[in-house]
């Protein structure tokens, strides 16, 4: 099959897919895991300069914050 010139390569998009799927852990999370990880999202979105939005998702970071703050665990 002939390939047409500017047709998007379909075999190329899975294989650059596949490339950023990342392996779930196993096992327990802990809290101070999950806390850390949205700590440093929110510094990423701190020094963002081309986020229109950032205010609205420090905002929903806060949520996801107060929500892990109900676990002692």
């Amino acid at each position: 099959m002939k390939k047409i010139p500017g047709k998007k390569d379909h075999n190329l998009l899975i294989k650059n897919l596949e490339k950023e799927i990342k392996i779930m852990p196993r096992g327990e999370l802990k809290r101070y895991e999950i806390l850390s990880r949205v700590y440093k999202l929110k510094e990423e979105l701190k020094y963002r300069d081309d986020c229109r939005d950032k205010r609205l998702a420090d905002e929903y970071l806060n949520k996801v914050l107060e929500y892990i703050e109900q676990f002692h665990y």
